[in-house]
């Protein structure tokens, strides 16, 4: 199914293909424990390392509008039918989750902390 991937490192975010969530979200993201975030009311959720934060993670990124303000590592963005539990294939064009997307580094993450910024 349709589904973007969010690569820290790399500050980009693309297209792929991927049969379901579980486990392929986990070997994309290169984790063993995922965790899931709803990003909007049209069924998209995104995917990430949950325990990212225990890894000395060098790679961040910021997502507007979401509960949680910075994630550590990759991620995964899916479709998620709200019925049925089921993953499908992401509703977002790939430019709106670029637009909602901000890099960060350790750094920056570190003084957002300072500053009460996370909270």
């Amino acid at each position: 199914m349709k589904a973007y991937f969010i690569n820290a490192e790399k500050r980009e975010v693309t297209e792929i293909d991927i049969p379901d969530a579980y486990p392929h979200a986990n070997e994309k993201i290169g984790c063993q424990w995922i965790a899931c975030g709803h990003m909007d009311e049209n069924g998209d959720s995104f995917y990430v390392d949950d325990e990212g934060l225990l890894t000395s993670p060098q790679h961040f990124f910021l997502l507007e509008d979401s509960a949680q303000p910075a994630f550590a590592g990759n991620s995964v963005v899916l479709g998620l039918d709200n019925e049925t539990g089921e993953s499908q294939d992401v509703v977002a064009s790939l430019d709106e989750i670029k637009e909602r997307i901000k890099w960060a580094d350790k750094n920056t993450i570190g003084l957002m902390a300072q500053l009460g910024a996370l909270d």
